[in-house]
């Protein structure tokens, strides 16, 4: 069989960052976690088995109390933190070659990790091409009015996937890669709603053509 581009990448990256703050400029990198799946070169939609990095980041500063609420952040649970060296930017950096990167509002991680890169003095190598998975939900849900929210939280919740809480990185990319193929699972309510309503607009038109209603 024929084997697909897929946009010439042979993975797609899931990428989650936990944070201090929201803005990249000024907050730190609290956690980075990664998940990898190989694109199958003849079914692009099937799940591969993946692989699981997550690194937690020595924060320089004082963690504000919001943050530390959201994620979970205490001294004792990130006794084996490690500062963000270039070293590890390198490490990051090689774990996101030839792939895609995909997150959920994927922006804010390449913005912090962009950040996180150029205050120790490395160039960060990002792939430009990125799939935001609140978009795709959107398109899939959000349009039909399946679904009211976007958030990661509330998809779980639509999709019977299990809630996190506090946030965690690694699980928030894992539950991100569930999320995007479950948006690519065959849509058989939209499927039939877009016929049901394609058929009551026809019957409208042939009922107003023949004079039973405005």
């Amino acid at each position: 069989p024929m084997k697909r581009v897929n946009l010439g990448k042979k993975f797609r990256h899931y990428v989650d960052t936990e944070t201090t703050g929201l803005d990249d400029e000024q907050d730190e990198l609290l956690e980075v976690a990664i998940v990898t799946e190989e694109v199958h070169p003849e079914d692009p939609y099937r799940a591969m088995p993946p692989t699981f990095w997550a690194q937690k980041i020595k924060p320089v500063n004082p963690v504000p109390p919001e943050a530390a609420r959201i994620n979970g952040y205490t001294p004792e649970l990130w006794a084996d933190s490690v500062p963000f060296t270039v070293d590890l930017a390198r490490t990051i950096g090689d774990k996101l070659k030839g792939g895609i990167l995909i997150g959920h509002s994927i922006s804010f991680d390449i913005g912090f990790l962009t950040s996180a890169f150029r205050r120790v003095g490395a160039k960060p190598k990002f792939s430009h091409r990125n799939i935001d998975t609140i978009a795709l939900a959107y398109d899939r849900w959000g349009i039909e009015g399946d679904i009211d929210q976007l958030s990661l939280d509330y998809l779980r919740t639509f999709l019977g996937i299990p809630p996190c809480t506090p946030h965690n990185a690694l699980t928030d990319a894992m539950d991100c890669r569930t999320v995007f193929h479950e948006i690519h699972r065959p849509n058989v309510r939209g499927t039939l709603n877009r016929w049901r309503n394609h058929l009551i607009s026809k019957v409208r038109d042939e009922l107003s053509y023949l004079g039973f209603c405005d």
